[in-house]
């Protein structure tokens, strides 16, 4: 089976699992997506309305919990930056709520660079989007 993620007729992906489906959906704007069920048959993948899962649900609330989990990891790596890495390179981490982002700071002439090397919630799985969403933020 393979998970179609959908917003307004659009796919936005494809995933191997359904909890993966659904929590992308977590981290992109506030709307109403659908989920749809395909059956992998050998080449092709087909859906069958009557034996596939489709559903649609909105992502409202968790949006606005992972907006804010992501905003306020990145205003504490800019604390963090601006309190302890003058000219210095640095690697460290940050936590806040469920997650932990570990950051490489390096110095340069007129400021350095951050990188947001990886994030990892509290069950210790990765989360490469949210790495990506904090180091669009930072730069």
């Amino acid at each position: 089976m393979i998970y179609e993620l959908i917003c307004d007729g659009y796919r936005l992906g494809v995933f191997p699992t359904e909890a993966e489906a659904v929590r992308r959906a977590d981290y992109l704007p506030a709307g109403h997506y659908t989920l749809r069920e395909w059956e992998n048959d050998g080449e092709f993948s087909t859906f069958d309305p009557s034996v596939n899962k489709s559903y649609d649900f909105t992502n409202y609330d968790r949006e606005n919990n992972a907006e804010a989990d992501i905003n306020a990891l990145a205003d504490l790596i800019r604390e963090y930056i601006a309190a302890n890495c003058d000219g210095v390179d640095e690697v460290f981490e940050v936590t806040h709520a469920d997650y932990m982002a570990f950051v490489d700071y390096r110095a340069k002439p007129g400021g350095g660079s951050v990188t947001v090397a990886d994030v990892w919630d509290k069950d210790g799985n990765e989360c490469p989007d949210i790495a990506e969403a904090l180091q669009i933020l930072i730069d």
